[in-house]
Parts: C-alpha cells; structure tokens; sequence
C-alpha cells in the first residue's frame, strides 16, 4: 500500500499542499516545532479513519477565515488505485468519497487506507490509561475486520442510551426496568462479537512481539499479554452472550446506585508482562519503550498478515525520544518494503545511508519544498 499523492487543501495552517507523484517509500519532513509537520500525517490518519487523534471541535480542522477543507490521497494497493477526498465544512456533515463515490458511513472508510500511527504519546502505552491501550486495539481491527468498527459505534451508543436510563433508575420509586431488559440484551451480543475479536488478536499477535522484542532488546526475554476482563471467569467455550448477560443482570443494583455501566468491553484493561513482571511497574521506561516499538512493528506485521496488504507508517517525531540503539532498531526493522512518513526537527537521527533513499521535505509556516 503505498500512497501516490497527497493534497491538502485550507486544512489547518496549509492553503494548499500538493504532494504528486510521491515515488519514494520514505518521506521524511524536517522542520521546526508548530511549522506544520504534525499536521500532514494528521491528514493522512484522517483520511483513514475519518475523524483525528487530536481533540477539539472539526471544525478547528479549518484553517482561519475559511468555511471548508478539503484532503485526497490517491493510493496505490495490491489489488486496484483508489482515490480518497474528504471535505470538512462549517455547521455540516464531512463528505467522504472513494473514487468519486458518496461514503455516507464512516465505517465504510475505515479500512480503504491502512495506516500504523506512531507518535511521542505512545512511547507511555504501557504505563498509560486503560483506553489507550483499548484504543490500541481497536484501531488494529477496526482495519482488518469489516464490521468492527460499526460494531464500536453501535456499542458506544448502546451505552449512552443505558447510561441515561441508569441514572433515570437512580430514585428507586421507578420501578420499570424494560428498556434497561432490552438494552443489556443488544449490548450482551455485540459485546461477545467485540470479546471474540480483541482476545483473538492477542493470541495472534503474541508471536510477533517477542520476535520484534527479542531483536530490539538483544535480550531473552519472555512478553506476554493478558486481558483484564470486567467481567470475571468468562468461558469462551461456552455461550458468550448469555454470560454476559447474566453478570450484568446479577449486578444491576450496582449500575444503578452508580448511574452508569460498570461492566463491558469499555471497562476492560489490558496488562503486559516482560519475564511474568508486570511491566507497568517493574520495567523501566527503556523496557516499556522496547515493547511499544514492539507492539508498532508487530502492528504492521499483523496488518499484513490478516489483509496481505503492507500498512502505511507515519512516525511522527517519536526519533528524538529513542537513544541511538533504538532508533537504529526501528529504521532497520521497518524495512524498505513499508511506506513510511516521518517528522523530525534534525536530521542526525538518521544514517546517510537511510538518507540517500528518502525523499526530505522541509516544512516552514505551511509551506513544503525539497531541503
């Protein structure tokens, strides 16, 4: 997967950005700090996902004194060319379009563009909040497995609507639980899709990370990954659904002195261990970068596996927080074969000889040249 061009168009601090006939693997952009650079891997994920990392309104995505933004890429994939343009407006809904096409969903997006996004506030996964590392997940295979998704959005609604009938609960006069019946039943079913898929995934991309690991590191040592669910003693051999359902009703009560849903997919944690230690407490913050790097690489790997399509990399200024040894490991382990763009304010990160392949672009106040 490899992107051919690359337009921005009034989107933040650009006027216009056209990248055309982008024939390198490796695009790095050099610049100093808040000239821009972020913000055209922030194009890129957009054009993947269909909304962006950062917070705060879309409409901030639009630059000053205009009413629209509009991003393209044309991609180059195994199988076909697709062109993707998304247009943000003011006070109205994104358009997105894939070859000329109306996409009135955004899960029909997702999955078109696959991107591993890469940025200084991953370096803290292990040792961050728990939905970040459900985010990690998710994002993975929101890519590969049609559906997922959707089913992400359905839940995430599911549980607002309870949320409000939870906290309508709270005066114990009202006794009338049949909407809380039937919502607990859908979220039960979609919650034993989601279940079925995050667990799948680890198991799976287990192999992956002590490899990349054991590489990086130099080490013998031992990763391991295990899901915290919210929900004890779940049998997966056994009717997924009517567990959950049935742990949640037990504990009703619960949710309902609280005025919120305790119990699911959106409680859930994920714990990594390096030699059977807790990484988040006995590792160091040289350990716990290693196994991020890890889990990037193996990220990549797992993308290609599942789809037979190599993902696209946008590391964004992550190289000024590795030492030397990592920042070789990385560049090494990425490979040629991957797509990859890349931030940074120097250039003595990189080799001469990973340089002389690369397409460098400096960024200044919203304007791209060649350096």
């Amino acid at each position: 997967m490899i992107i051919k061009s690359l337009t921005l168009t009034n989107f933040r601090n650009y006027d216009l950005l056209d990248l055309s006939n982008i024939d390198k693997k490796r695009i790095l952009f050099i610049g100093d700090n808040a000239q821009g650079k972020t913000n055209i891997l922030e194009a890129i994920y957009i054009l993947s996902f269909g909304n962006s990392y950062r917070k705060g309104k879309e409409s901030d995505l639009i630059k000053f004194g205009h009413n629209e933004c509009a991003l393209f890429c044309e991609l180059d994939t195994v199988l076909s060319t697709k062109k993707i343009s998304l247009l943000i407006r003011k006070n109205s809904q994104k358009s997105i379009k894939i070859d000329g096409n109306v996409i009135k969903k955004t899960s029909d997006l997702v999955g078109n563009l696959k991107i591993v996004f890469f940025n200084v506030e991953d370096l803290n996964l292990i040792k961050g909040a728990p939905s970040d590392r459900r985010a990690f997940i998710d994002k993975v295979l929101s890519q590969i497995h049609e559906g997922y998704y959707y089913q992400l959005q359905v839940y995430n609604k599911l549980l607002q609507q309870k949320n409000i009938t939870l906290k309508s609960l709270k005066d114990l006069s009202n006794k009338d639980h049949s909407l809380l019946d039937i919502l607990d039943e859908e979220i039960a079913e979609i919650s034993s899709k989601i279940y079925f898929n995050r667990i799948s995934f680890i198991n799976e991309i287990l192999e992956f990370i002590n490899n990349f690991h054991s590489k990086i590191s130099g080490l013998d040592e031992k990763v391991d990954i295990k899901y915290e669910f919210s929900i004890p003693n779940l049998d997966f051999r056994n009717n997924l659904k009517e567990q959950i359902l049935k742990y949640i009703e037990n504990n009703r009560f619960k949710e309902i002195m609280r005025g919120q849903s305790l119990y699911g997919p959106h409680r859930d944690d994920i714990t990594f261990y390096i030699n059977s230690n807790d990484a988040k407490i006995f590792s160091s913050q040289g350990q716990q970068r290693t196994l991020v790097l890890a889990l990037k690489l193996s990220e990549i790997k797992y993308i290609n596996k599942k789809t037979k399509q190599l993902p696209i990399l946008l590391l964004d200024d992550v190289m000024a927080e590795l030492d030397n040894n990592r920042q070789n490991n990385l560049l090494e382990l990425i490979g040629n074969d991957t797509q990859t763009f890349i931030t940074t304010t120097h250039l003595e990160d990189f080799s001469k000889d990973w340089l002389n392949d690369t397409l460098i672009l400096k960024v200044s106040n919203g304007n791209v040249c060649l350096n």
